[in-house]
């Protein structure tokens, strides 16, 4: 009866193990590319990377419905096509269904770059998001349709921590920061 019981203790815990285990997987290989930054120009005419922070409104909880979601970035880049660009800051403004759990949002983001050497405004779509354990990890992709690079497709890909998981439950998530990854091609 023990190894009974034993076995139905860890047959509920695999999937929770097994995203856990993917979670790690996942932010160590995003963690890796993200912090090796640009130290030299990758192909593409842009690839920036930095830090992220969001807030949703309403906050996130483990409710699936339509949120208003805004970030700001500041981002280190390298450009081999207009060689000036050092740094960018980023504003996204979007919305859609999201929770604590999943969800996607389409948006715009504005890019300015050092020196006022110009900016772009992306139009982005909702791509892959999971947020296990806490975690938020998302890409998504939109095209460059003004300004620098117009033309041009766009990844942002991001890993961000929740501090406190447990306000999914009660008052809502509304805010979360980590890295980002950008890339114009």
């Amino acid at each position: 009866m023990t190894k009974k019981v034993r076995y139905d203790l860890d047959r509920r815990a695999a999937p929770k193990n097994l995203l856990i285990v993917l979670s790690v997987m996942l932010t160590l290989i995003t963690s890796t590319v993200i912090s090796a930054g640009p130290a030299a120009a990758l192909p593409g005419d842009l690839h920036c990377d930095g830090t992220e922070a969001q807030t949703y409104n309403p906050p996130l909880t483990l409710e699936l419905k339509n949120r208003n979601v805004s970030a700001d970035a500041t981002l280190r880049c390298t450009s081999l096509t207009v060689p000036a660009i050092q740094s960018a800051q980023a504003i996204l403004s979007g919305n859609g269904e999201v929770n604590c759990l999943t969800g996607g949002t389409t948006g715009k983001i504005t890019f300015k770059y050092n020196d006022n050497i110009g900016s772009s405004l992306v139009q982005y779509s909702g791509g892959i998001t999971v947020r296990p354990d806490g975690q938020t990890i998302s890409t998504n992709t939109g095209s460059v349709v003004g300004g620098l690079f117009q033309g041009d497709t766009m990844s942002w890909t991001t890993v961000m921590a929740t501090t406190d998981l447990t306000k999914c439950f009660t008052t809502g998530v509304t805010t979360v920061a980590g890295l980002v990854t950008v890339t114009f091609v």
